[in-house]
């Protein structure tokens, strides 16, 4: 019997550690455009529903918009959220709600960076890390 409540304690523990790991997602983003490249990496808290992201690029000077946009696979879409226009990185943390968080696991989500001379100078279609 003491085996039997060692094992089920065991996989108490190891289900709760599984748990609380899931709680993290990741996402990863590609951005491209005639002038520059760069990188957008998303971590996403489940529990408390806030996204952290950083923006890195080159190749763009003087943006002056930043953001995601959806819900939509082809880039045409509207501004969910927008970000700080700064130098590369850009970065920030925002509260997601339960439809945007839905949005972004499925890969309705963009990141853009606007310059005055080019709209969608730097684009990236976001998907869940592997």
């Amino acid at each position: 019997m003491r085996l039997g409540l060692a094992i089920a304690g065991a996989a108490i523990l190891t289900f709760a550690a599984g748990a609380a790991f899931a709680a993290e997602q990741q996402y990863d983003g590609r951005l491209t455009g005639a002038a520059g490249a760069g990188h957008v990496h998303l971590d996403f808290d489940t529990d408390s529903g806030e996204l952290d992201y950083t923006a890195t690029f080159q190749g763009v000077s003087a943006p002056v918009s930043a953001g995601f946009h959806g819900p939509s696979k082809s880039g045409d879409a509207p501004v969910l959220i927008s970000a700080p226009v700064t130098a590369s990185p850009i970065s920030g943390v925002v509260k997601l709600t339960d439809v945007q968080a839905r949005q972004l696991n499925v890969g309705l989500w963009s990141f853009q960076i606007d310059t005055a001379a080019q709209p969608a100078a730097l684009r990236g279609q976001i998907s869940r890390s592997q």
